[in-house]
């Protein structure tokens, strides 16, 4: 399935969705405060370079469409191991992706780059192959662990580009 792609001959639809994936920013409309839209970044700036979320303050930009892509959620019962259930994913959504909207925005603030709002926390593993231990914890001296570490990012550890990093008190 490609990204932004209205008409498959249409070659503009297929250069846009190219740039989709590399180019997609997620901002506050200048002109309506309480809306999230997402933009195609100009090619004529560099999406690489430090400064670019100054830099897009106050463009209008090609408004995109964020689809989100349901499949159906498959339960299993599994008697050999004492009747517990899985599933074939977490949640509902198979895939995102984004469609043009033929609207223009001008950003009024960049905001993180996360296409679910709200932002849902995220669960981790850590330390899970061996690669990654002799490539981090092993050259800090810390042992081989008998099961992975996990750990968890809440969406409130989200912060958007050039915005300040709450550290909260300790308690």
């Amino acid at each position: 399935m490609e990204p932004c792609v209205a008409d498959k001959a249409d070659n503009s639809a297929r250069s846009m969705a190219k740039q989709a994936l590399t180019r997609v920013v997620r901002f506050i409309d200048a002109n309506q405060k309480d809306v999230v839209r997402f933009g195609l970044v100009p090619e004529s700036l560099d999406f690489m370079s430090k400064n670019v979320t100054t830099k897009l303050v106050g463009q209008t930009l090609d408004v995109v469409e964020l689809v989100e892509e349901k499949q159906p959620r498959f339960f299993n019962i599994s008697k050999d191991c004492g009747d517990r259930q899985s599933t074939n994913h977490v949640t509902g959504c198979k895939s995102l992706h984004f469609s043009p909207s033929g609207l223009n925005a001008e950003v009024g603030q960049v905001l993180a780059p996360i296409p679910l709002d709200p932002a849902p926390s995220v669960w981790c593993i850590g330390l899970n192959y061996m690669k990654h231990w002799e490539e981090g914890a092993k050259k800090r001296g810390q042992p081989l662990p008998k099961i992975p570490s996990s750990f968890m990012k809440p969406a409130s550890a989200i912060c958007g580009p050039g915005q300040p990093i709450w550290v909260p008190q300790p308690g």
